[in-house]
C-alpha cells in the first residue's frame, strides 16, 4: 500500500454550502425589436381574383406549425382536377409616379415615310436608276482588295502581292535611302572619327604600315616559307633517330609560324607598328 502526501493545495471547502448571490445568476434580457407589435398586428388581406388567392400583406405567424401530424384524407369523390388547387399570387399595386420634364409623345402622323407622301404617278424605276447613278461607293467597297479568277470553278485570289500590279514603284520614297539608314551611317562615321582621334592622341610613336612595306614583308615571308619547304622535303623518309625527329619537328613549327604570319598580313590591310 502506497501513501500520497499532499504538500501543496489551494482548495477551500469552507464556502461549499454558501448560497449563490442573485448577481451571479443574473441574465441579460432577450432582444425584442421595437417593431414587433406592429408586425404581429399587421392584417393579412386575402382577396380572390380570377380564381386565385392574392396576398396583399405579409405577417409572421408566431405559433404556426409545419403542418398536420397526420394528413387528413378527403372523400374519394373530391379528387383533384386540373388547375383546381389553391394558387397564390402577390398583388402588384405599385403605381409609377408621373414623369416631369419629358416632351409629349408624338402623334402617329408625325413620322410618315417618304413613299407615303409621293404621288401615285411617279415612275419608281426611273427614280431608282437615277439614285444608283448618283450614289457614291461605300468605304468598305473602296477598301476591298482586287481579286482575279484563275480556274473554271471560280477560285479567287488577291491580286496584291503577285507582282502584276505596280505598288511600290508609285510611292514617293521608291529608290531613296531611308532616313534611319542615313542617321546610322552618320553616327558610325562620327564614331570612327572619334576613335581615330583617341588612338592618335593615346598612341604616340605608332604609325600605320605602308603598302610597300607590307608587300616587302609578305615577299620575304613567302621566300622563307619556300626555302624551309625545300629543306623539309629533302629530309629522309625514315626518322629512326632522336636527332632526325627533333629536326623534323623544328621545321614543322617554323613552317606553321610563317603560315600564320602570312595569313595575318593578308587578312589585315591596316597594321599599326611602333617606331622603336
Amino acid at each position: 500500500m502506497s501513501l500520497v502526501y499532499i504538500t501543496f493545495h489551494n482548495e477551500n471547502i469552507e464556502d461549499i454550502e454558501k448560497p449563490i448571490s442573485d448577481e451571479e445568476n443574473y441574465k441579460f434580457p432577450k432582444y425584442v425589436s421595437v417593431y414587433r407589435k406592429f408586425v404581429k398586428s399587421a392584417p393579412i388581406n386575402q382577396t380572390e381574383r380570377q380564381g386565385k388567392k392574392i396576398i396583399t400583406a405579409s405577417r409572421k405567424f408566431s405559433r404556426k406549425t409545419l403542418g398536420y401530424a397526420e394528413t387528413p384524407l378527403e372523400d374519394p369523390s373530391k379528387f383533384l382536377k386540373k388547375d383546381g388547387g389553391i394558387k397564390w399570387q402577390r398583388l402588384n399595386d405599385h403605381v409609377c409616379p408621373p414623369s416631369r420634364g419629358l416632351p409629349p409623345i408624338p402623334k402617329r402622323d408625325a413620322y410618315k415615310h417618304e413613299n407615303q407622301e409621293e404621288k401615285k404617278g411617279v415612275n419608281f424605276i426611273e427614280k431608282n436608276i437615277e439614285r444608283i447613278k448618283t450614289a457614291t461607293t461605300s468605304a468598305l467597297q473602296r477598301s476591298m482588295p482586287i481579286k482575279y479568277v484563275d480556274t473554271v470553278a471560280g477560285e479567287r485570289h488577291n491580286l496584291d502581292g503577285t507582282g502584276l500590279v505596280p505598288k511600290h514603284v508609285l510611292s514617293k520614297k521608291f529608290g531613296k535611302t531611308p532616313a534611319y539608314l542615313n542617321n546610322i551611317r552618320k553616327a558610325l562615321g562620327e564614331n570612327l572619327c572619334s576613335k581615330s582621334r583617341e588612338t592618335n592622341e593615346s598612341s604616340q610613336g605608332v604609325r600605320i604600315l605602308t603598302n610597300t612595306e607590307r608587300n616587302a614583308i609578305l615577299i620575304g615571308l613567302r621566300e622563307n616559307y619556300s626555302e624551309l619547304e625545300k629543306t623539309y622535303q629533302l629530309l629522309p623518309i625514315c626518322t629512326d633517330t632522336h636527332s632526325k625527329k627533333q629536326r623534323k619537328g623544328k621545321l614543322e613549327q617554323e613552317l606553321k609560324r610563317i603560315e600564320q604570319d602570312i595569313l595575318l598580313m593578308e587578312s589585315n590591310p591596316v597594321i599599326m607598328i611602333c617606331d622603336d
